[in-house]
């Protein structure tokens, strides 16, 4: 919707009866022609939008779950699991984004180098013959796409 707007800071504020209108409008109205893919992007969780699509759409080949390693975000994912679960949605699988953050540096050649990662752990790195290391901070946790995604038996896609 924010290609439409004139002015891309002002809010698009609809209640769920517009907003369900504009989605069927664009599923029905949009002359699409022929795509590969439709790749439709929901805000978290199960609201109206993803089952107005999952009705309008009865063919979908599958949804994937987009998750942060968070407990609360992965509240979500469990839910929109499910939601694809009882709509009859196949689920194709669980990318967890935002689960680490590489940082690189340069060193003398085989030294080790030290970060101060989250909580004040020390993370530790051995450069390479060349001088570069690197190492991975985890600031908001990892594994919990994965570890959900096994949970539910449904393919994990990456991190």
């Amino acid at each position: 919707m924010a290609f439409l707007l004139e002015d891309p800071d002002k809010p698009i504020i609809w209640r769920g009866p517009i907003k369900l209108g504009a989605i069927q409008q664009f599923i029905g109205d949009v002359a699409w022609g022929k795509l590969d893919s439709l790749i439709i992007d929901f805000p978290p969780g199960t609201s109206d939008e993803p089952l107005t699509v999952a009705q309008y759409l009865p063919n979908i080949d599958g949804m994937v779950i987009v998750t942060t390693p968070q407990d609360v975000a992965l509240l979500d994912s469990r839910k929109s699991i499910n939601f694809s679960k009882t709509v009859k949605i196949p689920v194709l699988g669980v990318v967890e984004n935002m689960s680490g953050y590489t940082i690189r540096g340069k060193a003398e050649p085989n030294s080790e180098v030290s970060v101060a990662g989250p909580r004040g752990l020390p993370l530790e790195a051995t450069a390479d013959d060349e001088g570069h290391w690197s190492v991975t901070l985890n600031l908001f946790k990892q594994g919990g796409g994965e570890a959900t995604a096994e949970e539910f038996e449904v393919p994990f896609l990456g991190s």
